[in-house]
């Protein structure tokens, strides 16, 4: 909670962790996953280490952006990838995923050594993944995977 806090103190709403063991590789937005996608239109998050949240909301949104003609790429990225790719134009949207949130979209990452703001708006691809759940959910497009059950 404490780096929550301080996060709050600098104008931030979350805050993205490093690992316990090297601080070095990014692994949750608070209580949410952290996806990023590259301007080539890949959909980059760390992969699950036994301390990143294994979620439906997860899992579908990684199936999701797969039917949308998203490459995703589930591997170790470190922060300093996320950061040196934002200042670079390598990954032009980000937002984090969770089950209370769903979908929220992340406008900037703030470190020590400066901002690396990302994106005013939401982008294409995190709306077009967003709308999509949402339709699905809503029963407004076909549940091609099975996840809806009909509750009686």
């Amino acid at each position: 909670m404490i780096a929550q806090y301080e996060g709050y103190d600098h104008g931030c709403s979350q805050v993205l962790f490093g690992d316990a063991a090297s601080g070095m590789n990014a692994e949750e937005l608070g209580g949410m996953n952290v996806m990023l996608i590259t301007a080539e239109g890949t959909l980059v998050t760390p992969g699950l280490s036994g301390t990143i949240l294994d979620g439906v909301t997860r899992d579908s949104i990684l199936t999701v952006a797969g039917d949308l003609g998203l490459a995703t790429d589930v591997r170790p990225i470190t922060l300093a990838e996320i950061f040196e790719g934002i200042a670079q134009g390598h990954f032009v949207e980000a937002f984090a995923c969770g089950t209370a949130a769903v979908i929220t979209p992340v406008g900037e990452f703030r470190t020590k050594e400066g901002n690396y703001p990302i994106s005013q708006d939401a982008g294409p691809h995190t709306l077009a993944i967003r709308n999509r759940i949402l339709d699905i959910q809503y029963g407004r497009v076909e549940d091609t995977h099975s996840w809806m059950v009909k509750a009686v």
